[in-house]
């Protein structure tokens, strides 16, 4: 866990240090906190099906660049769930998860009329999966997100957005859940699980 954080703080200062000289020139800064649902995924290993539950989740962005057109985000987003092993008879194995994305990507947009911007983007990052049960390991992998939704502007600097997402954790060939007592769970290909992300929330934008 120690080394996580480490690899988090150093990968978030590498992408700060890069955006620096950007936001030097960047004259369109926004953020925003979000809140909404996130559906369940599932991942097929050498004992059955592995099942992240569905859950209320919560989170943030943070996007900067010359104009709304075109922006490089940082997002953050968080869900308490429960892992489970379904192996076609019986749920077993059930346990409290934390899971949380760490994404990195461009959004676009287009603006119709005053009010209204349509976006979409895509982005790169991990997901971290956490338990408080013994007998599992945290563990990370790669992701990647395809998302788009609406942008709706009460006044110059305060919007509300929602937005709709893919999110695709990549379990490769031979990745394995760690577990003691026989609860670990192998991965025997490589496959992608996908969960849908529904949000909803503020944006405040500074010029």
């Amino acid at each position: 866990m120690k080394n996580l954080r480490i690899s988090i703080v150093t990968l978030i200062a590498l992408c700060l240090a890069f955006a620096a000289p950007l936001r030097l020139k960047a004259q369109h800064l926004e953020f925003g906190p979000f809140a909404g649902y996130e559906t369940g995924g599932k991942v097929y290993t050498n004992l059955g099906y592995l099942r992240v539950s569905d859950g209320l989740n919560f989170g943030g962005t943070v996007s900067f660049g010359l104009d709304e057109d075109a922006q490089f985000e940082f997002s953050y987003n968080h869900m308490n769930g429960t892992l489970s092993l379904d192996d076609g008879e019986h749920i077993k194995n059930s346990t409290p998860i934390n899971v949380d994305y760490y994404m990195f990507g461009l959004v676009g947009a287009q603006r119709l009329g005053d009010r209204f911007l349509p976006f979409y983007g895509g982005a790169l990052g991990w997901v971290h999966y956490g338990t408080p049960d013994e007998k599992y390991g945290n563990e990370s992998l790669f992701a990647i997100n395809v998302s788009g939704g609406m942008k709706f502007l009460i006044t110059e600097n305060i919007g509300i957005k929602i937005q709709a997402r893919l999110l695709m954790p990549l379990y490769a060939s031979g990745y394995y859940f760690a577990g003691t007592g026989g609860t670990g769970y192998g991965v025997t290909s490589t496959c992608v699980m996908v969960q849908g992300d529904f949000t909803g929330g503020l944006y405040f934008i500074i010029d």
